[in-house]
């Protein structure tokens, strides 16, 4: 149904003007920036489910970090296995979190990792 002024007062209406260059070069900047997110948060979601399955001890010993963060990632590709990540030394992961500005904090060391290296990611696995 349409509006009663439509209908009525069409003869006095303006016709709406069409968006400008620029603002369409908005919208397919916007509409590509909304793919980005989308397509980074289903890539994350992947790497979510497969660490679930393959690798579940990452997941409980980044639980601390962001699994987006360059830190969790770093140490990802230092050791993408459950076999080289319990090899890491602590110097190995706190050189990680040193290169992206995290040194010196207390929360480095996640708690629930124990003291030997590669703690955190033997216990988790059930080692």
């Amino acid at each position: 149904m349409r509006s009663p002024t439509v209908r009525i007062d069409r003869d006095q209406l303006r016709p709406v003007a069409g968006d400008s260059e620029q603002a369409q070069a908005v919208k397919v900047v916007a509409r590509a920036h909304q793919t980005l997110i989308w397509e980074r948060t289903r890539t994350f979601q992947r790497l979510r489910n497969t660490l679930r399955e393959y690798f579940p001890a990452a997941l409980n010993a980044y639980a601390d970090l962001e699994l987006t963060s360059t830190d969790a990632l770093e140490l990802l590709i230092k050791a993408p296995a459950p076999a080289a990540a319990a090899k890491l030394t602590w110097p190995q992961i706190t050189a990680v979190l040193a290169r992206h500005h995290r040194h010196n904090r207390s929360d480095d060391r996640p708690e629930r990792a124990d003291s030997r290296p590669g703690g955190a990611f033997s216990r988790a696995s059930g080692r």
